[in-house]
C-alpha cells in the first residue's frame, strides 16, 4: 500500500486572516503539504501549523508517494497501448491527421462522409489520455465524469509525478490542433477545420477543453505553451459570446417557449460552454491574459450574463446542475480577472456592474437551491477583497481607485446587498467563515461612507 501527498508552492504573499487560527500566513515561494480542497480555500500544513489559504495563490509542485510498513513498492501507471500505437503509427494516413490543414491560409473542409471517423478516432484518443482501462476503441463518449490524466512517478524526483512525454506529445500534436473545428468566422482563423455539425461534435469539442484544461493544470511548460497557441482566448470567448447572446434572446420568450427550449437543450452544450470557461479560467492567471479578455469585445459582458444563467428556473435535478455548472464557472472566470487583472481590469468590471453579480450570487444561493455555504461564502469574500483592492490599492498591481469605490457600493446598495450581507452576519455556516467574511463585507462598506465624512486630501491617492 502506498500514500499520496500533494505540494504546493505559494506564488503571492498571504497574511492570513488576524484572531483567526483557521487561517495561516504564507509568503511567495512558501511550500506547502494539502489537507483539504474547498472550490475557494485549500486547507495546507506548513511548519507544523494548519490552516485555510486562498486557492488561487497556490501553484500545484507535484505528489510525493510514500510506502506504508508493508514496504510494497510503487506501482507507477503506464501508457497504454493506444497511446503506444498512435505513437509507432506517425505516417500512417489517419483522418484525424489529415484535419490539420496543409495550407495555412485556408480552411479545410472535411467530406461529411469522414466526419464518424473522426469523432470515433478523436474520441478513442482521448479515452486513452485520460482513462485507457475504459478505453472501448470506438463511439463517441456519453459518460460526463470527470477524468483523471494519466501520471507517472518522475524519475528525477522522489516526491513528483509528472504526465508522460508521450502523451504530452500526442496532446501537442493530436488534441490541441482539435481547437479548430468549426472555428468562429468573427476570428478569421486560418487553422479552421470546417466539419458538419453534430452532437457528437458537440461531445468531442467538449472532451477537448476538458482534457486540455487536466493537462494544463498538471503540467506549467504545456500550460505557458497552451497560452500562446493559436489565438485560443479568442476560441474560448467568442462560443462563450454567442452563446450568451442566445440565452439573452430567449429570456425574451413566454414561459412555455422557455419550457420547451430547455427540454431541447443538450446537456453536451452545457458540457461545452463549462468545460470552455473551465480552460478560460485556467488561462487567466495573469494580467495580460486578463487583458486580452476584457479587450475582446462583449467577452466580459458575456461573462456576467452567465453568472446569472438559467437561475430560478428549474426543471429536474440533472439541469439544475448543469445549468449551476455554467454559472459557477463564469463566476469563477470573473473572480480571477478581479484577482489577476490590474487598473483597467477593475474599471471594465465595474462598468460591467460586478458588484451586483456578487450581490446576486449570495442572495440566490440563500433561497434558489444553489451550492449554498460555499457560494455564500465565496461571494462574501469577494465583495470584501474587491472593496478593499480597489480602495486601498492593490500594492502589486494599481494605486486606490476612489471613483470605482463610489460606483461599486452603489450598485451593491440598488441590488438589495446590504440587506444580503446582514442576513449573513449571524450565519454561522461553512466553519463560521460565512459570519467572518459579512462582518469584512460590511465593515468595508462602512469604512467607505465613514471616509466620505472625512475626506482626504488629493495626495492620499497617489
Amino acid at each position: 500500500m502506498s500514500t499520496t501527498e500533494q505540494y504546493y508552492k505559494a506564488i503571492a504573499d498571504y497574511g492570513g486572516v488576524e484572531e483567526d487560527a483557521n487561517y495561516i500566513a504564507v509568503k511567495k515561494g512558501d511550500k506547502v503539504r494539502l489537507i483539504k480542497k474547498d472550490k475557494e480555500w485549500f486547507t495546507v500544513e506548513k511548519d507544523g501549523r494548519i490552516g485555510k489559504v486562498p486557492k488561487g495563490i497556490l501553484i500545484q509542485k507535484g505528489i510525493k508517494i510514500t510506502q506504508n510498513q508493508m514496504n510494497l513498492p510503487i506501482q507507477t501507471v503506464q501508457p497504454s497501448p493506444q497511446i503506444m500505437n498512435s505513437i509507432k503509427s506517425q505516417n500512417d494516413q489517419e483522418p484525424i491527421k489529415s484535419m490539420i490543414p496543409i495550407d495555412k491560409q485556408k480552411s479545410q473542409i472535411i467530406p461529411p462522409g469522414q466526419k464518424e471517423q473522426i469523432e470515433q478516432q478523436s474520441d478513442s484518443l482521448l479515452q486513452s489520455i485520460t482513462n485507457p482501462k475504459s478505453h472501448s476503441g470506438s463511439g463517441s463518449s456519453k459518460s460526463k465524469k470527470k477524468q483523471k490524466v494519466i501520471e507517472e512517478k518522475d524519475p528525477n524526483s522522489e516526491w513528483k509525478t509528472r504526465i508522460p512525454d508521450q502523451i504530452i506529445k500526442i496532446v501537442k500534436e493530436r488534441i490541441c490542433p482539435l481547437i479548430h473545428l468549426n472555428c468562429p468566422p468573427e476570428i478569421n482563423c486560418q487553422q479552421c477545420v470546417n466539419v458538419p455539425q453534430s452532437p457528437a461534435l458537440i461531445e468531442l469539442k467538449s472532451d477537448v477543453f476538458q482534457t486540455l484544461d487536466k493537462v494544463s493544470n498538471v503540467n506549467f511548460e504545456f500550460k505557458d505553451m497552451l497560452k500562446n497557441y493559436h489565438n485560443i482566448i479568442l476560441h474560448l470567448t467568442h462560443p462563450l459570446i454567442q452563446f450568451a447572446s442566445e440565452s439573452q434572446f430567449k429570456k425574451k420568450t413566454n414561459s412555455q417557449e422557455q419550457h420547451d427550449q430547455q427540454q431541447t437543450e443538450s446537456s453536451s452544450s452545457h458540457s461545452l460552454i463549462t468545460y470552455s470557461l473551465n480552460l478560460l479560467d485556467s488561462l487567466i492567471m495573469d494580467n495580460n491574459k486578463c487583458k486580452q479578455v476584457i479587450n475582446t469585445p462583449k467577452a466580459l459582458h458575456s461573462l456576467i450574463p452567465l453568472s446569472g444563467y438559467k437561475l430560478n428556473i428549474h426543471f429536474n435535478q440533472e439541469n439544475d446542475q448543469q445549468t449551476f455548472a455554467v454559472r459557477h464557472s463564469s463566476r469563477e472566470c470573473l473572480w480571477h480577472i478581479q484577482y489577476y487583472g490590474g487598473a483597467s481590469a477593475q474599471s471594465e468590471l465595474v462598468n460591467a456592474r460586478y458588484a451586483r453579480v456578487l450581490v446576486i450570487a449570495i442572495s440566490t444561493a440563500s433561497g434558489a437551491g444553489e451550492e449554498q455555504d460555499e457560494e455564500i461564502c465565496n461571494g462574501l469574500y469577494r465583495i470584501s477583497k474587491f472593496l478593499r483592492d480597489i480602495h486601498q490599492g492593490n500594492y502589486s498591481s494599481f494605486p486606490p481607485q476612489p471613483l470605482l469605490v463610489r460606483r461599486s457600493v452603489e450598485q451593491i446598495e440598488e441590488e438589495g446587498g446590504n440587506e444580503e450581507i446582514d442576513v449573513q452576519m449571524n450565519n454561522k455556516g461553512c466553519y463560521g467563515n460565512i459570519k467572518y467574511h459579512a462582518n469584512r463585507a460590511k465593515g468595508r462598506i462602512l469604512n467607505y461612507f465613514i471616509e466620505l465624512g472625512n475626506p482626504k486630501p488629493n495626495w492620499y491617492y497617489w
